[in-house]
């Protein structure tokens, strides 16, 4: 089906094309037809007076159109010229506005972007900016036979719902009881842990739960040799052997995250490495990490 509506937009775009050709064509014409025809009568003025007064002789009598006709031709040229250049100069004329058009769009994106960026740069700054909000760390306990257990410390804004972000290892899933409020500057406060089986129905708690979630993590990275035979003294010998040397050389590296909120709702976490010693079997250090807004 045709459209009509389409139809009659293109129709009237061509119209204002050619109207735009047409009056320019006129104009450029016009001008330069004055200039002409001015010229051509001051010619033809002065023809007459030296035919009046006996300049012509009688052989140039009756051959106006030998006389005429190079200033018809100059005419007629100049007229045609100004009709081919009155496309030209208007599609110069066009790409001129649009170079323009362009360079002030430019402008005005560049200027709309640079606060753009101003604003995002100033938001990002406003949004990672802890102050006034709890600033949560993880840390070891600081009683010597305590070094599998956690604290917590707040060094900034009352916190709520303090928790250990769950983590999973091959067999085991590592999560700590809701501390609901942790008041600022308050004393570390131990992290309560807990851990539950990924298929069978087993929970520790406290040190037995990081100690068993450690272990796991630990086999899982530095599995044993499963050819093996824990009934041959040797075997065992050999297992032991081989554990005692990658503990020597190797720690154990987890990445925990403790989430929590302020007053106010806004969520956070607060990630820090555990360092694990497989060979003596506690935490030999925590590195806490930059806390950062959820």
């Amino acid at each position: 089906m045709w459209d009509n509506g389409g139809m009659q937009k293109r129709l009237r775009r061509s119209l204002r094309y050619w109207g735009s050709v047409i009056s320019n064509a006129a104009d450029g014409a016009i001008t330069g037809g004055i200039r002409h025809v001015v010229g051509f009568l001051i010619a033809v003025g002065i023809g007459i007076l030296q035919y009046r007064y006996g300049v012509f002789n009688n052989q140039l009598q009756g051959r106006w159109l030998a006389i005429l006709w190079p200033y018809v031709a100059v005419l007629s040229s100049g007229f045609l010229f100004h009709i081919a250049r009155a496309a030209w100069q208007m599609h110069e004329s066009q790409e001129a506005q649009l170079e323009e058009l362009k360079r002030t769009h430019e402008a005005a994106f560049g200027a709309v972007g640079a606060e753009i960026s101003k604003l995002q740069a100033d938001i990002a700054k406003e949004r990672n900016s802890l102050d006034g909000c709890p600033q949560i760390v993880l840390s070891r306990a600081a009683v010597a036979h305590d070094l599998s257990e956690f604290t917590v410390l707040n060094r900034g804004a009352d916190a709520i719902n303090v928790a250990l972000r769950p983590i999973q290892s091959s067999h085991w899933i590592l999560t700590s009881e809701t501390i609901h409020y942790l008041k600022a500057e308050a004393p570390p406060e131990r992290l309560f842990l807990k851990l539950e089986h990924v298929t069978h129905d087993d929970h520790k708690e406290g040190e037995a739960a990081w100690t068993a979630f450690a272990e796991d993590a630990w086999a899982t990275k530095f599995p044993p040799d499963p050819s093996l035979n824990l009934d041959d003294l040797k075997d065992v010998a050999k297992l032991l052997n081989t554990h005692v040397d990658a503990a020597s050389h190797n720690q154990l590296l987890l990445t925990l995250h403790i989430e929590y909120a302020d007053l106010r709702g806004r969520r956070f976490k607060s990630p820090a490495v555990v360092a694990w010693d497989a060979l003596r079997g506690h935490v030999s250090e925590v590195r806490p990490e930059p806390i950062q807004r959820c």
